[in-house]
């Protein structure tokens, strides 16, 4: 069946980080050493974990965070370092020129509710994508098979004229035995690679 949609992950595929978050805990922090640093986000990146498909939450989650770390009131900080992203505009030129051919095309990422809205917002997903479709909105996360069921319901497309792209091995396969079609691609592979992989289902020219 011909290719009507699209879901393209957030994180690696149609953005990237403007600081490393480790390097900007150390410094920030005045963390002792990197793998300190590291256990540091590693608390972090599980608090985020826990409020994916929750409606807010983060923000509290957080705080417990930085009180175990002895940190004070250093949540804002830590949250003005994940919210430092910014657009792979060759990439967003790929996808605006698809929806001009009539493909719908849908971010799709497990986000907190935080971030999704600041990614909604300020880097205008909002009006650039014809749906956003995050985990903390559908109350499911990549890879769950819930997650990819949410997404297809909410954009009236069945599985099989739908193509998935994301950057992690087990959010394709999660797609793929969802029913839809999926790629693996690296936004740091560069725009051609993504060229490529989308004329492999007719989508584009060269």
């Amino acid at each position: 069946m011909q290719i009507k949609a699209l879901l393209i992950d957030a994180d690696g595929v149609i953005q990237k980080p403007t600081r490393d978050w480790t390097e900007a805990f150390e410094s920030l922090f005045a963390l002792s050493d990197r793998e300190t640093a590291t256990k540091f986000k590693a608390d972090v990146d599980a608090a985020e974990a826990l409020t994916l498909t929750t409606h807010g939450g983060f923000r509290e989650e957080l705080e417990k965070v930085v009180a175990k770390w002895r940190l004070g009131y250093k949540a804002d900080q830590v949250i003005e370092v994940m919210y430092s992203i910014v657009c792979h505009e060759e990439n967003m030129s790929v996808f605006r020129s698809l929806r001009r051919q009539g493909i719908v095309c849908c971010v799709a990422s497990n986000q907190q509710t935080g971030r999704a809205q600041h990614m909604s917002e300020n880097l205008g997903y909002r009006g650039f994508f014809d749906h956003e479709l995050y985990s903390c909105r559908l109350g499911a996360a990549k890879p769950d098979r819930k997650f990819f069921t949410a997404a297809l319901t909410t954009i009236g497309q069945p599985p099989s004229s739908t193509l998935f792209i994301d950057d992690r091995e087990e959010n394709v396969a999660g797609a793929r035995r969802a029913g839809l079609n999926a790629e693996l691609y690296d936004a740091a592979t560069g725009a051609d690679t993504l060229r490529a992989l989308l004329k492999g289902y007719g989508l584009v020219d060269s």
